[in-house]
């Protein structure tokens, strides 16, 4: 009977390592919302880049904006208009290409779950004031994957004090290479007119070291026009 009590215990000890649920109502707030917010996708996107060398100087310096249309369930990409430095891209660009093959409906808001996990956990760190407005300033370190690689983050999440509405996102990557020393993501939200938490900006910092050369370089995806979509796998 020990030994079966033995077994009992841990099982229900592994279940607890695996899954616990989060009572902290202002985060579940930002977890309905989250939610209620699934299928939407921006009809503009603005995709810039700019590549700095070690003494600050550009070396590229690229913005493509694209739109994004429903079809039948489907997201489709188009090109609308580019350029790298002084020169003009075409939808036949290889940058372009690449943008175009990409998903606008990654989820950016994967952070707000209902539950900790070996691969998620939250913390609480206290109030803060920013532009006149009270936020809840939360720690989390999660698992996501990056270029195909599954990398542990860690940073904090900002949540309006009293509709849980998040402000931004703050992560710190893991970097997954030998020549990437340093990988940080800044998310921005909001909320729509029509009630959905949207993302409406996302820059990602990243520094690369080759030898002796080191370059900094800062992506900056902006999301306009959300609508809801009848998105199919």
């Amino acid at each position: 009977m020990r030994k079966i009590g033995l077994i009992i215990l841990f099982a229900v000890l592994s279940a607890n390592l695996i899954a616990v649920k989060i009572t902290d109502k202002l985060w579940l707030k930002a977890v309905e919302l989250k939610s209620k917010s699934l299928n939407i996708y921006p009809t503009r996107t603005q995709h810039k880049t700019v590549v700095k060398n070690k003494k600050g100087k550009i070396e590229m310096n690229e913005n493509i904006i694209l739109s994004h249309k429903e079809v039948n369930g489907r997201i489709i990409n188009s090109f609308v208009s580019g350029s790298s430095g002084d020169e003009s891209l075409s939808k036949d660009s290889k940058q372009v290409k690449e943008y175009l093959k990409q998903s606008v409906l990654f989820d950016d808001m994967s952070v707000f779950k209902a539950e900790t996990s070996p691969d998620f956990s939250l913390k609480r760190i206290g109030p803060e004031i920013i532009k006149d407005k009270k936020y809840v300033k939360y720690k989390v370190k999660m698992v996501t994957e990056r270029d195909d690689e599954e990398v542990e983050c860690s940073g904090y999440v900002w949540l309006e004090s009293t509709s849980g509405t998040p402000l931004k996102l703050v992560l710190d990557v893991e970097p997954n290479q030998m020549t990437v020393k340093s990988i940080d993501i800044v998310t921005y939200y909001s909320v729509s007119d029509s009630g959905f938490l949207i993302t409406d900006k996302v820059v990602t910092d990243i520094v690369v070291s080759v030898i002796v050369e080191k370059m900094f370089i800062t992506n900056t995806i902006i999301r306009e026009n959300y609508l809801k979509c009848n998105y199919q796998e």
